[in-house]
């Protein structure tokens, strides 16, 4: 188990210790209120369980080609994409139009499924996957001409990889990072885990900005091929014999955890340790003791699958975690296409639709398909025309999808770009001494997205603006895209 000091907040750590600071009294007390009108709208009933995964795509996924035109919109998409173009008659089409009569497909290789699971291409038609439109960070609505003039607040850094990772893992760009929605998210929501010992937060892919919150701990799962271990670099505990080198590593690291210490920060740290130990103890044997159906499916053996099976194992493990809500986050790199990228996305995609259509076959196989929700996010779309090198750089609005039985699939919720370079949603005009390169201003923000999750998710509609503080800059909190 990898820690990680950032999941304690010095105002959290002032708060269990006596608030030393007089001036957090205040904010221990709005606290306490808040929670107070958490317990009266958020409880949730004594069967309903529901987990959201976060599946976390870094380097900026090409959403232009991941969701593609066909039809009449073809022949423009073939000419500017030229050397990242695919052909059309490989695009998975789909069987409808959207709001403004056009037709898409999808990626060639997001037809792909592992062994018996589906791809997502046939779980989107389905209806077990949705779109979500040129969806990216926004502070406020966006359109063109507030871009050019700046009279309209922007996202800090658009374009840069860190900034824009921390805007989608936040959704408040506007202001200094203290906390992910996710950990905000799970701040109001796990008082429902009566009796859970473990936290509902758990990261499969070491540390990340989404699931940092004011009160809640995430927990940080380090895999190995033969599951999750507790102490990152001193191998597997349970394996390592007295007279080993990573039995004397590990006896000499207990024998430090065992003393109490003087100073309230590491006395604080080492209480973590340990509890992070017991945690892992815990996970490592009701996932060691784990009876799985007969038809659960095989995940790919990849880095994505290999997380996604853990998540899967770790959903089927809840009731002896007593768990009621369940936050996952999983991420995989690789999408940072800036040269031959046709080949490279294409694995991506690959690799996207096996783990994603596995694990949703193993929710069916656990019976609560309609219970959990799997969603991608990206730093960013990449540009619309192709660079020297044959691939893409950074731009900003993209797509996104949405997995799981409780989706409304089969459809794309938002608008699509018009896909026209230096038209009126690209950040960029034609000029005689100028092209564009294609960096679609979003229309959907990532906070409408991330509410309509929540909102599913079970949090109440009072607490809404709790997690997503510019919820209201925004006409639609609720994009529809679930049941």
């Amino acid at each position: 188990m990898q820690l990680d000091a950032s999941f304690l907040s010095r105002r959290a750590f002032l708060k269990k210790n006596g608030c030393a600071a007089l001036g957090l009294v205040g904010v221990t007390n709005m606290l306490a209120q808040l929670r107070m009108v958490h317990n009266a709208s958020a409880q949730v009933g004594a069967n309903d369980y529901k987990a959201l995964v976060c599946v976390f795509l870094y380097g900026g996924n090409d959403a232009n080609n991941t969701i593609l035109p066909t039809g009449p919109q073809y022949a423009p998409y073939n000419d500017d994409r030229g050397a990242l173009a695919i052909e059309e008659n490989l695009i998975n089409p789909f069987s409808f139009t959207d709001t403004l009569g056009r037709v898409h497909g999808m990626h060639p290789n997001l037809n792909d499924g592992h062994l018996t699971s589906p791809s997502l291409y046939s779980l989107f038609e389905s209806g077990q996957c949705a779109v979500v439109g040129n969806v990216g960070t926004l502070v406020q609505p966006v359109e063109q001409e507030g871009y050019f003039d700046r009279t309209v607040q922007l996202p800090p850094q658009l374009f840069s990889h860190r900034d824009q990772q921390r805007h989608w893992q936040s959704s408040v760009p506007d202001q200094p990072f203290t906390s992910g929605w996710g950990g905000r998210l799970a701040d109001r929501m796990f008082d429902n885990n009566v009796g859970a010992e473990t936290s509902m937060s758990v990261s499969i892919a070491g540390h990340n900005d989404f699931m940092v919150g004011n009160e809640l701990a995430a927990t940080q799962l380090h895999l190995t091929s033969n599951g999750p271990i507790a102490l990152q670099n001193y191998g597997n505990p349970i394996n390592a014999s007295a007279d080993s080198n990573n039995g004397r590593l590990i006896r000499g690291f207990d024998k430090i955890m065992d003393e109490s210490m003087s100073n309230l920060f590491a006395e604080e740290y080492r209480e973590r340790v340990a509890m992070a130990r017991r945690n892992n103890a815990l996970i490592a044997d009701s996932i060691k003791t784990l009876s799985l159906p007969a038809d659960y499916p095989e995940f790919p053996t990849h880095n994505l699958g290999r997380q996604l099976e853990m998540v899967s194992k770790m959903i089927a493990i809840r009731g002896s975690l007593n768990q009621k809500r369940q936050l996952f986050f999983v991420a995989i790199g690789g999408y940072d296409t800036h040269a031959d990228q046709l080949a490279g996305h294409a694995d991506r995609m690959s690799e996207l639709s096996g783990a994603l259509g596995a694990f949703y076959q193993s929710t069916v196989s656990l019976g609560v398909a309609n219970d959990v929700t799997s969603f991608t996010c990206s730093d960013f779309n990449r540009t619309y025309s192709p660079n020297t090198n044959d691939g893409s750089d950074h731009a900003w609005g993209g797509h996104a999808m949405v997995v799981g039985g409780s989706v409304k699939g089969k459809e794309i919720y938002g608008l699509m770009p018009d896909l026209v370079l230096g038209g009126v949603e690209d950040t960029e005009l034609v000029t005689a001494n100028r092209t564009s390169r294609g960096r679609w201003i979003p229309s959907t923000s990532v906070d409408e997205y991330a509410a309509t999750l929540a909102k599913w998710y079970g949090i109440a509609p009072a607490e809404l603006g709790m997690v997503f503080p510019n919820i209201n800059r925004f006409a639609t909190p609720d994009l529809g895209f679930m049941l």
